[in-house]
């Protein structure tokens, strides 16, 4: 999907007060040439405009572009929230969805180091999912490799619902509120 999926809950973070931005690079369809080198460009372009560190919220392959652009830039990320990203060991065979990705996107060719997906960036850090998620294999979208500032989330619905859940829409307000370096789990 493009910005236009998450627009809904793009609007309620403006509401309360977020200068919010989707990631203005069309549709999302992986990790294609010169895309990840766009986004760190955007990443960095509105760091420097609002002079401070940026949350990150991403659903699916947006939240995996949020870990990987936290790994890159911590100094410039204050958290990272993914909303039924599967960045966990099995991500790539657990189901088909995964395997149309691979087929689209092959892995020798990524840009983005398989390897360290499972990993935790190294900002606070929360994985929303849902057992009900449908699309992805729920179990890859868990924070298994965290640290003191990781965390799962369990909510109920579904994979395309999550950007218009209201329940998924208060567990991300609630982890934008918190002050900055005063994480805590929900």
């Amino acid at each position: 999907g493009g910005d236009g999926y998450n627009a809904a809950l793009r609007r309620f973070l403006t509401r309360l007060g977020y200068d919010v931005h989707g990631w203005g690079l069309g549709r999302n369809l992986g990790p294609r040439e010169g895309v990840l080198e766009d986004l760190e460009t955007r990443i960095l372009e509105l760091s420097e405009h609002y002079q401070g560190r940026m949350s990150l919220v991403g659903h699916s392959l947006g939240g995996i572009f949020a870990r990987e652009i936290a790994r890159r830039f911590p100094e410039r990320i204050r958290q990272v929230i993914s909303l039924g990203s599967p960045f966990g060991e099995g991500r790539m065979t657990g189901s088909i969805p995964a395997r149309l990705f691979v087929a689209l996107n092959p892995l020798e060719e990524l840009p983005i180091e398989q390897d360290v997906l499972p990993v935790a960036p190294p900002v606070p850090t929360t994985a929303i999912y849902s057992r009900g998620d449908g699309v992805v294999n729920w179990q890859t979208t868990v924070q298994v490799n965290g640290h003191e500032e990781t965390q799962s989330i369990r909510v109920r619905g579904s994979h395309c619902g999550m950007t218009l859940n209201p329940t998924i829409w208060f567990l991300v307000a609630e982890r934008l509120a918190l002050p900055e370096d005063q994480w805590r789990p929900f």
